[in-house]
């Protein structure tokens, strides 16, 4: 068990570490995208041998993961960008928000993913989000009245 968590801390500092190489520079956030990069990519090789339903939720947990991602570097890239220049994020926002919708067309209808998978593989940013707060909230001390 501890050689497991030991190769977890690894695996956890190396996608840290490719995220502040990429511009990921707030701790809290870069902890929050890794943690769904893990969560997503782990879960996802887990349900890989389920077949066809294993399959939509990779598909589900990487389109959340990349609308994730992006959305994470938005944040904090709109405090530091000059006024006026929000216009250029606002509109990758929508394109993303397109091409999404695209993708989940074809998925969907097209290929016809068992939607079930897809979901799952969706909310994997709820569970990220929900485990991260947990852990946050659980690290403070509460006072009473």
């Amino acid at each position: 068990m501890d050689r497991a968590a030991g190769m977890m801390g690894k695996v956890r500092h190396s996608v840290e570490s490719a995220l502040y190489r990429r511009g990921f520079r707030q701790p809290d956030v870069r902890r929050l995208v890794a943690l769904q990069i893990m969560l997503a990519a782990g879960l996802s090789l887990l349900f890989a041998f389920t077949g066809m339903w294993g399959a939509a939720f990779a598909a589900g947990a990487l389109i959340a993961t990349v609308n994730f991602y992006a959305l994470a570097r938005f944040a904090q890239m709109a405090i530091h960008v000059p006024q006026g220049a929000a216009g250029a994020q606002v509109m990758r926002f929508f394109i993303r928000l397109g091409l999404t919708g695209v993708v989940l067309y074809v998925l969907i209808i097209r290929l016809g993913v068992p939607l079930s998978g897809l979901l799952a593989g969706l909310t994997t940013v709820v569970v990220t989000a929900l485990a991260w707060g947990a852990v946050r909230y659980s690290g403070q001390k509460v006072k009473e009245a």
